[in-house]
């Protein structure tokens, strides 16, 4: 009996290793034509409610639709279209591909790790998407983090949140309509930036499903690799919660599950792919990490050294991906950066201004709310 129990064991062990190889064996046979291709792919069903918006002359509704603010983001406007409201009503429900328990489980790392991994959107994440140059100029174009970082850096903050949150991806959850709102704002800056006369289709359809999926894994897999570094301590099954948790989110933001990873694995090969494939200097990209600096360095507190904040940039994102950003140089504060509480980068990310202060404290009582 003990014999077969064993045999038993083996065989499954034997099926578990085949199947995560299966997974990991099939994103490594897509070819650089197939992610060429998956360069003028947008998000069909997003796609379609924008073309449906223009084509009505329905913008005014989709505007108070999309826009992404913090406080009561889970409302919608009581005259939509029915084309818009039915996008919503059709589409908040998990893919099939989902596990609870792992999405619940994910949630609660993050919540764990809360302030940790919202200073690493700042300074790792975002720094991350600037170095890929195509996928950059979409950015740039939009001017949205040029014109407003603080602003851009809390819309990021709150998305992250509410994805995070206690049962908001569950039935009726809170986080499906803030996430359906930004995928309806990736389709409408898409449509604009596609059809602006300076676009060149070189770099791709504007929010292309690589770049999409290069997003994802700047907010799960990187920030796994930043809490690393950062000295934090996780399980793999910790870390393989919260990239099931993003699998699933990337999904509900209109990403093809086949360039999603599910394992740290594909997460490491599917980075190294984007860096090899875009990741190189460019204007664009330079241009928005100085914007990102510039906040940083105007609202860090006195008692933060000059040039820490370079410093703390190039330990977490390491000097190739940081001299194509342009970064400066570490001066000596490379010495402190794991003796500066992580935290001050954080609060430095909300600014000083009372709007952002009052943000900074919803945000904690958010971490609070969900220990």
């Amino acid at each position: 009996m003990h014999n077969n129990l064993l045999a038993q064991k083996t065989q499954e062990n034997i099926r578990l290793i085949l199947k995560v190889n299966v997974i990991e064996q099939k994103m490594q046979t897509l070819t650089q034509i197939d992610w060429d291709n998956y360069r003028l792919q947008g998000d069909k069903i997003a796609d379609e409610i924008v073309a449906k918006t223009q084509e009505l002359n329905q913008w005014e509704h989709l505007r108070k639709v999309i826009t992404i603010q913090w406080g009561d983001n889970q409302s919608l406007p009581t005259d939509l279209p029915d084309f818009i409201r039915n996008y919503f009503t059709e589409n908040a429900v998990l893919p099939p591909n989902s596990d609870s328990k792992k999405i619940a489980k994910g949630q609660e790392f993050f919540q764990k790790n809360a302030e940790d991994c919202l200073s690493l959107l700042g300074t790792m994440s975002l720094p991350y998407c600037y170095a890929a140059a195509d996928g950059a100029q979409v950015l740039y174009f939009s001017e949205r983090m040029r014109n407003d970082a603080q602003k851009r850096l809390l819309e990021t903050a709150r998305f992250v949140f509410e994805v995070n949150q206690k049962d908001s991806l569950k039935e009726e959850g809170l986080a499906f309509i803030t996430i359906l709102k930004v995928r309806l704002l990736h389709a409408t800056i898409r449509f604009h930036v596609k059809n602006h006369k300076d676009w060149n289709m070189k770099w791709g359809l504007p929010i292309n499903q690589e770049d999409l999926m290069g997003t994802n894994i700047a907010f799960s897999s990187i920030i796994l690799r930043g809490l690393r570094k950062l000295g934090k301590k996780y399980t793999n099954q910790d870390a393989e919660n919260y990239l099931h948790l993003w699998y699933v989110v990337g999904q509900l933001l209109g990403i093809d599950k086949k360039i999603l990873p599910q394992t740290m694995k594909e997460a490491v090969f599917l980075s190294q792919n984007t860096e090899m494939r875009h990741f190189k200097s460019s204007h664009e990209g330079n241009v928005l990490m100085q914007t990102l600096l510039s906040h940083f360095e105007e609202i860090l507190p006195p008692v933060v050294p000059d040039g820490y904040i370079h410093s703390y940039m190039r330990f977490l994102l390491g000097d190739r991906v940081c001299d194509l950003l342009g970064i400066p140089a570490a001066n000596w504060t490379k010495h402190i950066v794991n003796t500066l509480p992580i935290i001050t980068t954080m609060k430095a990310s909300f600014g000083k201004s009372p709007h952002a202060v009052r943000s900074y404290w919803e945000a904690r009582n958010l971490i609070a709310q969900q220990k």
